[in-house]
């Protein structure tokens, strides 16, 4: 029988073979696409945390059972994004930049790789070349999603908001930070949303301060009131407890 002990020493072999692996992976790249999700789920991992991910290697990493990919770090393109079309079991993407607007990744790149049925998470924060049409693609394939990080893409109007609402019924988490969406669509997405049981709806806006709204039990007989029309002009996000009849 196999002893914990030269267990353990295996798991560490492996993990020092795929550090190796990663740290010369322009070398072996060739030697990837052969190896087992279990194995390309570890390496998608250390080189998504490295940057080492790119539209030129990207193809030989993925697999179609991926379930998650967070390729913030990583210097891609629509020509990556393109490779995701086979990879039908993915939940979660972050393609957030966290310093610099992220150009390479446009609409048309969105539109044609994330037709995943079970996406829940999709994150793309200042990436300035997504548009409405992105996002409607995104909205009409992807039914299940729960979180949209859409803040400083510049592009996107009342349109993206109103194809989420209309086509994503568990959608809870919504960043439309310094974006051209209007309190005016904001109000009617969550008037019309009378459909989510316990959820929060939280709409990200342009300014600085966030206000909640609907704290404590009860159930809602509106979404809105009157007095919260002064508050949109200085909040910064906007938190609609929603409870179903």
């Amino acid at each position: 029988a196999v002893s914990p002990v030269n267990v353990n020493k295996l798991v560490c072999l492996c993990n020092w073979c795929l550090q190796c692996l990663t740290k010369n992976i322009s070398r072996y790249v060739a030697d990837i696409k052969p190896l087992p999700p279990n194995i390309k789920d570890k390496l998608i991992k250390l080189m998504s945390m490295q940057g080492r991910i790119n539209d030129s290697n990207i193809s030989e990493v993925l697999h179609p059972a991926v379930e998650m990919l967070d390729l913030r770090d990583c210097d891609i393109s629509d020509t990556a994004l393109l490779q995701l079309c086979n990879c039908k079991q993915l939940k979660k993407i972050n393609l957030n930049s966290c310093k610099e607007n992220r150009l390479a990744i446009t609409s048309e790149g969105i539109a044609l790789a994330l037709s995943c049925p079970y996406l829940r998470e999709a994150s793309f924060k200042r990436c300035c070349n997504v548009s409405d049409s992105g996002v409607l693609a995104l909205a009409l394939n992807c039914h299940l999603l729960q979180i949209v990080n859409l803040g400083s893409c510049s592009g996107i109007t009342d349109a993206s908001l109103h194809a989420l609402g209309q086509n994503c019924r568990f959608l809870h988490s919504v960043d439309f930070s310094s974006t051209q969406v209007t309190k005016r669509l904001v109000k009617e997405v969550c008037v019309k949303r009378q459909d989510l049981k316990e959820k929060r709806v939280v709409v990200c806006c342009t300014r600085r301060r966030k206000f909640p709204i609907g704290e404590g039990g009860g159930a809602w007989k509106n979404a809105w009131k009157p007095e919260w029309e002064e508050w949109l002009g200085w909040t910064c996000g906007r938190e609609v407890g929603i409870r179903k009849k």
